[in-house]
């Protein structure tokens, strides 16, 4: 009777895993063919490869793996980049992981200094990681599944010449607002209410700035989602982001072309909350639209605080989004990770994480840290609670994500639920969530499912948060070259704005 029962049991988790999930993988780009991924990928049936042609008449052609949304095609990666990289993005991640958790030799740090100090590294790294970051990410979230599948959908970051258009545009406006007070006589009115009123048409035209800004990465951002929205996805993973260290750089420089000085700390947190909180609102409204999909983002690697200083998608606080920080295995938050005892949900390990890297083998795997690792992993548990029982909405799944934590102590008044993302009690109250309700689930599922156990030891060392290479992907991402031709247009463009004066 035993046997009989267990066998049973077998064929009922079975019948509960036999549930295919599309998960959207919207990120950099996905390498279908690597070996861990070519048998999950998500094939459109509808769609004849290569033919151009829009075979199922959904309004995206020859979409077969899925979309790259700024290329408008089916290309869901660039393959011209294959083996196109040293081995120095490799050796620096692997040096990375060890300063990380604290097991780095001088003679490593020295190494990853000098590769730091590098300009044609520092470029090297940043092409890498926005190549390889997509398909990392992509086997983190296969590693969990069972019979779901993995659709791709690409993004690029905000290029640099619509930041300097949007600059040109805020310059050009700047100066009809100089020609036009300087074209009427003042005479008999006070200096200081002609100044109140600049200040206030000012103020109007920085609102419209950050207004287009936002309309800009929004409208990117919609597209994807309205792709996967049609797809009906279950879950989306986002590890991508704008971090208000990024964002800051941009509203600092409207700013000083519409007040033809710098902000102070105040003015310029002030500016780039205004920024996040339109976006963030816009955001709000497009994933809204899909209800049953659970989107999950990664907090961001700035190591600061979400609820004071914001972050994109980060921080779109809707009951199907789950926001994602960053542990050193199951041990303690990593000083990078971002987090917010009001707007990062709960955590996950995203230290020295092993996963698929696409080279020209297209089985090779890299190790890589950051937020952007530990969002997948999340992602790839709720993949897999859909799988075993399909009838749970996108908040019942992050209910049970969030219900089966391992609790940690040193994450109070870190994250809103303070402990790490438990897979396997994750999974069983999944399971036993088709027979009792979904609390009554989570509750068997703390009773009988242990904690987690470490895997690797961490030393404890008093060092600055780590500055991450080639695990981010940004969607305000500028190289230093770039980020200095745009302060010097805007010098330019503030030295005529003064002589208008």
């Amino acid at each position: 009777m035993l046997k009989l029962s267990l066998i049973l049991s077998f064929i009922f988790i079975q019948s509960l895993s036999a549930f295919s999930a599309i998960v959207g993988i919207v990120d950099s780009g996905v390498d279908y063919q690597h070996v861990m991924l070519e048998s999950l990928m998500w094939q459109n049936p509808g769609e004849i490869p290569g033919n151009r042609r829009d075979d199922d008449n959904n309004k995206y052609r020859d979409d077969v793996y899925g979309w790259n949304v700024p290329g408008e095609n089916g290309e869901v990666i660039n393959y011209k980049y294959l083996d196109t990289f040293t081995d120095k993005p490799f050796r620096y991640l692997e040096l990375q992981t060890k300063k990380i958790i604290g097991t780095i030799t001088q003679a490593e740090e020295t190494e990853m200094e000098a590769l730091r100090a590098d300009p044609d590294f520092i470029k090297e790294m940043g092409i890498f990681g926005n190549f390889a970051h997509g398909t990392h990410v992509s086997g983190i979230v296969s590693q969990f599944l069972n019979t779901s599948e993995l659709m791709a959908v690409k993004l690029l970051p905000t290029e640099p010449g619509e930041l300097q258009g949007l600059l040109r545009w805020v310059y050009n406006e700047s100066m009809k607002v100089q020609e036009i007070y300087a074209g009427k006589d003042y005479a008999g009115v006070k200096k200081s209410v002609i100044k109140e009123k600049k200040m206030k048409v000012r103020d109007t035209l920085m609102r419209k700035a950050f207004d287009m800004l936002a309309e800009l990465q929004t409208g990117m951002l919609e597209s994807a989602f309205s792709y996967v929205g049609t797809q009906e996805v279950r879950v989306v993973n986002g590890s991508f982001g704008t971090s208000y260290h990024a964002i800051k750089k941009i509203t600092d420089l409207v700013y000083l072309v519409l007040f033809q000085k710098k902000p102070n700390d105040e003015q310029s947190l002030k500016t780039a909350s205004i920024f996040f909180k339109m976006q963030l609102n816009k955001l709000s409204s497009v994933l809204n639209k899909y209800p049953n999909t659970l989107f999950v983002f990664a907090a961001g690697n700035d190591g600061s605080n979400n609820d004071i200083y914001p972050a994109s998608p980060a921080n779109v606080n809707l009951p199907n989004v789950i926001t994602v920080g960053a542990t050193i295995d199951y041990v303690k938050l990593a000083k990078f990770s971002n987090f917010g005892e009001k707007l990062v949900d709960l955590a996950a390990p995203g230290v020295g994480i092993v996963s698929s890297v696409p080279t020209g083998t297209h089985s090779d795997v890299i190790q890589m840290s950051g937020t952007s690792m530990a969002a997948p992993f999340v992602t790839g548990v709720a993949a897999r609670i859909v799988e075993e029982n399909p009838e749970l909405t996108s908040e019942q799944v992050k209910e049970i994500l969030i219900g089966t934590i391992d609790s940690k102590e040193n994450l109070n008044g870190k994250l809103k639920h303070a402990g790490i993302v438990n897979d396997r009690r994750a999974i069983v109250a999944a399971r036993l969530s088709q027979n009792v309700s979904v609390e009554n689930a989570i509750a068997r599922a703390q009773s009988s499912t242990s904690d987690k156990v470490p895997q690797i030891e961490v030393i404890e060392k008093d060092e600055e948060n780590e500055q991450l290479l080639g695990s981010e992907f940004n969607l305000i991402d500028l190289s230093p070259e770039e980020e200095k031709e745009l302060e010097k247009s805007v010098r330019e463009m503030v030295d005529n704005l003064k002589k208008k004066e």
